[in-house]
């Protein structure tokens, strides 16, 4: 399944990942999207990966600091569209 990145969200020290399936997923609504954790590597041979978030408190931090970043551009574009009018 192939993915479209919504935001990537540092949430105490870790980084995840907003993604939103491109095409239909059974279970997954069509304004929906999966937290994933990105993994670092333990070492330089490896590569980092992303690990599906099911744990429910960490999704809603997730979408908590989202929500308070697109909460705050709007406020930044609103600003920016009346400064402009001025």
């Amino acid at each position: 399944v192939e993915f479209e990145q919504i935001a990537i969200i540092p949430v105490e020290e870790r980084i995840f990942a907003i993604l939103k399936p491109t095409e239909n997923m059974e279970g997954i609504g069509e304004d929906e999207a999966l937290v994933f954790e990105v993994v670092e590597p333990e070492n330089e041979e490896e590569e980092e990966y992303l690990n599906l978030v099911s744990d429910i408190e960490i999704i809603d931090k997730v979408f908590d600091v989202y929500n308070k970043l697109m909460d705050e551009e709007e406020k930044k574009q609103k600003i920016d569209k009346k400064t402009k009018k001025d």
